[in-house]
């Protein structure tokens, strides 16, 4: 089987990668979710390109993503999926063109 987190990691940089149940219950934590499922790694993009290879990557495995662009989630609206990729796009913050 592949390693889904090294794949990550070779993809976004391990310093943007969360992954490791600890790691991603206090990162969910600091979101204010209480997840139903623990996703298998979180990732921090830092660009359009790296979400592509992303999205390139979970569709080749048939991995689940859950997108999240802020750090308040009052409703739930962006629940993990037990074994998917959460990518949270707090990086892609500024406007270039």
């Amino acid at each position: 089987m592949i390693n889904l987190n090294k794949r990550l990691r070779d993809t976004v940089g391990a310093e943007n990668v969360i992954d490791g149940e600890q790691g991603i219950r206090q990162y969910l934590h600091s979101f204010a979710v209480k997840p139903k499922a623990l996703p298998r790694a979180i990732v921090l993009p830092r660009d359009s390109a790296t979400i592509q290879r992303i999205v390139i990557l979970a569709n080749d495995l048939c991995v689940p993503i859950t997108p999240v662009s802020s750090r308040i989630h009052l409703h739930q609206g962006a629940d993990p999926v037990k074994g998917g990729i959460m990518v949270d796009h707090r990086h892609l913050n500024r406007i270039l063109e």
